[in-house]
């Protein structure tokens, strides 16, 4: 609005102020139409220019996790299809959890000018005298984190914009989410990765120790931690799918001990899953023995010679394998630590049921999670996961290759003395024949001599 003086009369100075607002309607009031918008970004420097990244949102809700970035809150404010905006400004109150910490503005900082009180959670931003119609203006409002603690689950910024103009302008709550991210991977390898399995088979009631179920197989799970160190505020446990028996309940993978370092000595659970048949004299399992005759009486081994077309199965826990999770908490875990399962592959299901195959895969899963007595603890990724795969070479049974091989034998044997009868038989006609040509020529010749004189 501008001022106008006009004087009236020659004696007597008569001064009259008359506003005159611009960029307002003809009734000579000024109806702005200012609408704000916000999003919580990231804020980071590439190439001297600041680059705002929006934060990743939970269900519509922007998510800040207390790290080395820095957080900006960007307004928007616009004012389409109104008239000019006088002594536009925006008031931000923030929580005692977030401090204010500088503003920068898309066009400038000089266009845009801040003043906060002394602790910072008060600030109240010019944007312009007037902000014309259909201006828009962009700033962000940088933020320190350092009074975010584990008991802060949110962060609720108001924003009110204000304007001597006529309008209505409701307060804008800005909802932020606030998560401590923990930075856990896993990684898993075997020892071996590959094994072929003995021919010799044994059942279950002949196994008098451990070293004779079959090939040992270590599986070896790290996790690292890049984050803070796990004290009391948190928990962490790794979580392995076990493949304990095959689809018709046959035992698979037979898990002996497992060892850890790095954490405190805490058992694995479910302990039962753990050398569940005790290996000393006389195991004392019938049950399962008799399960184990049962499955032998329905067994497809005696046709493992012919021939067939899959050559390859890959055997897991979503794929038919009946699997038990063993659970292993990861206390106090600072920076890395090592858990490895210790186990022995059972032999003779390998070789009972998948003799036909050129290799089986066997495949474990195992993943991370946490347990916190804070809301908002989190795992960045959400579930570290890995697995690995344990390439198997099976052998056919010895006495099966027995039972085919002497007709495969005899059949050989006597398709060679066949081949020698019929060369025999071709040679002995060649010679037939060669003779028969050779007495023909001869006969031949002596009629000649014969006939020469009477020629004559």
């Amino acid at each position: 609005m501008d001022p106008v003086l006009n004087i009236y009369g020659q004696s007597t100075a008569v001064a009259e102020i008359t506003l005159i607002n611009q960029g307002c309607g003809s009734d000579n009031l000024c109806q702005s139409n200012l609408e704000l918008n916000y999003k919580f970004c990231s804020k980071k420097t590439q190439n001297d220019q600041n680059i705002f990244q929006s934060l990743v949102g939970d269900d519509g809700v922007a998510v800040i996790t207390p790290s080395g970035e820095e957080i900006a809150l960007e307004i928007t404010v616009t004012n389409r299809d109104g008239d000019d905006a006088h002594q536009c400004h925006s008031v931000i109150m923030l929580p005692d959890t977030v401090r204010y910490s500088s503003v920068l503005s898309s066009r400038g900082e000089e266009d845009i000018s801040c003043t906060a009180n002394d602790n910072g959670t008060l600030i109240d931003c010019h944007l312009g005298n007037p902000l014309q119609r259909d201006a828009e203006v962009t700033f962000h409002i940088m933020l320190t984190t350092s009074g975010i603690t584990l008991n802060t689950n949110m962060v609720n910024v108001t924003l009110q914009l204000k304007t001597t103009s006529i309008q209505t302008i409701p307060p804008v709550e800005a909802l932020a989410k606030v998560v401590f991210e923990l930075e856990l991977q896993v990684y898993g390898q075997l020892s071996p990765s590959q094994v072929s399995l003995s021919d010799i088979v044994k059942g279950e009631s002949g196994i008098k120790s451990i070293e004779e179920i079959g090939p040992s197989v270590q599986y070896e799970f790290r996790i690292t931690n890049l984050g803070r160190p796990l004290n009391s505020f948190a928990n962490a446990s790794l979580n392995i799918n076990w493949p304990k028996e095959n689809s018709v309940g046959k035992w698979l993978l037979y898990l002996v001990h497992i060892s850890s370092e790095g954490v405190h000595a805490v058992p694995c659970t479910s302990a039962d899953e753990i050398n569940p048949l005790k290996p000393v004299k006389g195991w004392d399992a019938p049950p399962r023995q008799r399960r184990e005759a049962e499955l032998e009486a329905v067994s497809t081994d005696g046709l493992s010679f012919l021939p067939l077309r899959r050559k390859y199965k890959t055997l897991s826990c979503s794929d038919g394998l009946r699997c038990v999770q063993i659970h292993c908490p990861l206390l106090s875990l600072d920076t890395t630590a090592r858990i490895v399962l210790h186990s022995r592959l059972w032999n003779a299901t390998m070789a009972e049921d998948y003799s036909s195959f050129n290799y089986i895969s066997i495949v474990v899963e195992a993943y991370l999670s946490l347990s916190s007595s804070f809301e908002n603890i989190g795992l960045k990724p959400k579930k570290p996961f890995t697995q690995v795969k344990l390439t198997v070479f099976p052998v056919r049974k010895v006495e099966i290759l027995t039972k085919v091989a002497w007709w495969i034998i005899l059949l050989t044997i006597l398709s060679l003395l066949l081949c020698l009868v019929f060369i025999g038989y071709l040679l002995w006609k060649r010679d037939c024949i060669h003779s028969l040509a050779h007495k023909k020529q001869s006969h031949v010749q002596d009629l000649k001599a014969e006939l020469a004189p009477l020629q004559g």
